[in-house]
């Protein structure tokens, strides 16, 4: 019967594709039969199916692949099969010696069903198989199988493939299409195979291995195209990987070939056996060169070596670790070369089986250290040297620091002296750095103004937390001369300071500070100067009241006699208005001189107009240019600091009409912060001694009046020749 027939042939698919779906992927001549046979199997199946369910099948075409002459593997060898028997017609049964008899229509239905049940069987089988089962007609004209692994592999759907045939080949990669369609038109009825790569939907690159096998009826038609593709992706990355990893391991190993060849220590292998040289690197041929018979170091044997430079010893040592595979670092030989230099080397031995495997051989390291031994041999020479010389030195500096000890201890009695001198002196005595710390303060200090207790000067002396802009102590380290100045401390006491320079005995810059306690002279000087004050008022008033009124009657009596000499016609009438003129201009210079006498009126514009007035009288009496300059406003300024202010702009102009013979007198009042500043400059000599080594009275007196207003006088050279005089003083003042 016809469902037997069929049955043995799906029985055979099945069969062929079971073994395949169980063939493992290390067998691959074996699988590639199995798939050859499958496939002649699928192509027989579907002529069957076409000739039993056409009205007629074409005479000319075979339901099987002639196999018995085979066609060739990738696996190699030949498959053979029998084959099948000629298609049965519509209506036809086939009995069982092969020949068709009449239709049978319940045979066509059983066979039909058949069919279906075989058909499910095999796809069953086929979409178990992870690789792509593909059929076409030649030229791919049309797609008549593909497998579902096709969807997973190409991502793609099999009704994509199947509506149009040469999709496939626009997801394969653009570099291997052209390749592959060149492969695949040159075999157009031949077996081939191909591995391309293709871009699936999501934009992820597979490579995929492909074979196509032809089909061919008797007539040596070929009806079908059939084949296999695999992903082989993970293959192929895993060979790019062991690609890679062999290119990295002969680089590394060119390269360390390369640094054991040119390394400047010697090495070289050895056969435990026989410990005879089996390999040795530039350095070690170098060493070892003299030394062998012909020169020839590579087959010599190492101990003969040893032992024809005299160091048996070394081969002892070289047997002992052949026999014992334990290793021997850090041994030092003498190599005494034809010439007689003695080289010195440095060898390890290290058996070769706990690094690779289970070698036999030993490697030697050997190392040229004459250089080496020849600079330590020096640097020990050298050390003794240097340790002679470090005691002798050593020596000498303990009798210097013998020495210095002993001067420290002199300075240090020294220093005791001179404290025990400036306790006993009447006066207050400090020691003050360059940070206006105390470094020492005598007895009388303590008295009168207590232990500093760390702090700074201006805190204990001027109660404020910040230097003094005008600092004496500053004054005296910069100029390293001697500075003199006066003190009122809080309880109304005056003392004059001397400011000197002073080094210590550790080298330290410091200023000694002396002061002295001038209340009561400062008293008496004050008292000179009221009376003084109180002597010039008085003569000044003389001057305007009795002097001045008798030299203006004097004026007017001349000035009528000069009258009644001109109506008499007296020649002597221009006697009498000369001394006219005379009494007029004495009676000016009157006023001037009681003016200065009494020189500060609160209702006549304060210190600034007497300032100017002083100005003016300058250049009327004497005919010096003098000028006066001011943009501060004083109006509220107290009448005795005016008047003490007025004086030593006075002195300063008179000692330099006295003594300077200048051409031009500047008078200047201006305001800085807090203090109110005057200076009064001439462009005649410059002075020969400062104000605080001047005999004269007048500059003292303007150093006492300065004092008196809290403030400083001193007098500069001016480059360009004459001198300066500079008052400062706090504005808000009021002494007397």
């Amino acid at each position: 019967m016809k469902s037997s027939t069929f049955s043995r042939q799906i029985d055979a698919v099945q069969h062929r594709l079971a073994k395949l779906s169980r063939c493992p992927h290390k067998m691959p001549p074996q699988k590639d039969a199995l798939l050859a046979e499958a496939l002649a199997g699928v192509t027989s199946f579907l002529d069957h199916l076409d000739a039993c369910e056409g009205d007629k099948a074409p005479d000319h075409v075979q339901t099987h692949v002639p196999m018995e002459a085979g066609f060739p593997l990738t696996g190699g060898g030949d498959v053979q099969t029998s084959p099948l028997q000629r298609p049965l017609r519509a209506g036809q049964s086939q009995r069982n010696d092969g020949t068709l008899g009449e239709p049978s229509d319940d045979g066509h239905v059983q066979t039909l069903k058949y069919l279906k049940e075989s058909e499910a069987r095999f796809r069953l089988i086929a979409e178990s198989i992870k690789d792509v089962f593909w059929v076409s007609t030649p030229g791919v004209a049309e797609v008549l199988y593909v497998s579902p692994a096709y969807e997973e592999i190409w991502g793609l759907t099999c009704q994509s493939l199947y509506e149009s045939p040469r999709s496939f080949l626009e997801a394969v990669h653009p570099a291997d299409r052209k390749r592959l369609q060149d492969i695949v038109e040159a075999h157009p009825g031949d077996q081939w195979q191909a591995e391309y790569r293709i871009i699936r939907p999501d934009g992820e690159v597979r490579w995929i291995h492909d074979r196509g096998y032809p089909v061919y009826d008797d007539n040596g038609t070929l009806v079908y195209m059939t084949g296999v593709a695999r992903d082989i992706t993970d293959r192929r990355r895993a060979e790019g990987v062991q690609g890679r990893l062999k290119r990295k391991a002969k680089a590394q190993r060119s390269w360390l070939q390369t640094i054991l060849k040119n390394t400047p220590a010697g090495i070289c292998v050895i056969d435990s056996r026989r410990l005879r040289i089996r390999y040795a690197n530039n350095a070690c041929t170098e060493l070892l060169r003299q030394y062998c018979p012909g020169g020839r170091v590579v087959g010599a044997s190492l101990v003969d070596i040893l032992a024809r430079t005299g160091q048996a010893q070394a081969g002892d040592i070289l047997h002992t670790v052949a026999q014992s595979e334990q290793e021997s670092v850090d041994n030092e030989l003498v190599l005494t070369s034809q010439d007689g230099a003695a080289r010195h080397l440095r060898f390890s031995m290290v058996p070769l089986h706990a690094y690779v495997g289970h070698s036999p051989d030993i490697m030697v390291l050997l190392d040229d250290i004459t250089d080496l031994v020849k600079a330590r041999d020096e640097l020990e020479r050298r050390v003794q040297e240097r340790t002679a010389d470090l005691a002798t030195t050593i020596d000498e500096l303990q009798a210097e620091a013998r020495e210095r000890i002993d001067a420290e201890q002199r300075l240090s009695q020294e220093r005791q002296r001179l404290y025990s001198l400036l306790n006993v002196l009447p006066g207050y005595v400090c020691l003050i750095d360059n940070d206006y710390a105390f470094r020492f303060v005598n007895h009388k200090f303590l008295e009168l103004i207590g232990e500093p207790a760390g702090r700074r000067c201006y805190e204990v002396l001027r109660n404020q937390d910040h230097a003094c802009r005008a600092c004496n102590i500053r004054k005296v380290q910069a100029t390293r001369q001697l500075h003199q100045w006066e003190r009122v401390t809080r309880d109304g006491k005056t003392y004059r300071v001397w400011g000197y320079p002073f080094t210590d005995i550790d080298g330290a810059e410091l200023v000694l500070e002396l002061g002295m306690d001038v209340t009561h002279l400062k008293r008496l000087e004050r008292e000179i100067v009221q009376i003084s004050e109180l002597e010039q008022q008085r003569f000044g008033q003389e001057l305007h009241d009795s002097i001045g009124q008798v030299l203006t009657g004097l004026g007017f009596l001349t000035k009528a006699l000069q009258n009644r000499l001109l109506e008499c016609g007296s020649p002597e009438a221009d006697s009498a208005g000369q001394i006219a003129a005379l009494l007029k201009q004495a009676v000016v210079q009157t006023r001037f001189l009681a003016k200065g006498l009494l020189p500060v009126d609160p209702k006549m514009g304060g210190l600034c107009a007497v300032l100017d007035e002083l100005a003016g009288s300058v250049e009327h009496v004497h005919h010096v240019s003098c000028s006066f300059e001011s943009h501060c406003d004083l109006s509220s300024l107290d009448v005795k600091p005016a008047a003490h202010l007025y004086r030593i702009a006075q002195e300063a102009v008179n000692n330099a009409l006295k003594h300077a013979k200048p051409g031009q007198i500047d008078i200047a009042l201006r305001r800085e912060g807090e203090l109110l500043v005057l200076t009064v400059a001439n462009d005649g000599l410059s002075p020969i001694e400062p104000l605080d080594r001047t005999k004269g009275l007048g500059l003292r007196i303007m150093a006492h009046r300065a004092s008196a207003l809290g403030g400083s006088v001193q007098v500069s050279a001016r480059d360009s020749g004459g001198a300066t005089v500079l008052c400062e003083a706090p504005i808000a003042c009021n002494q007397a």
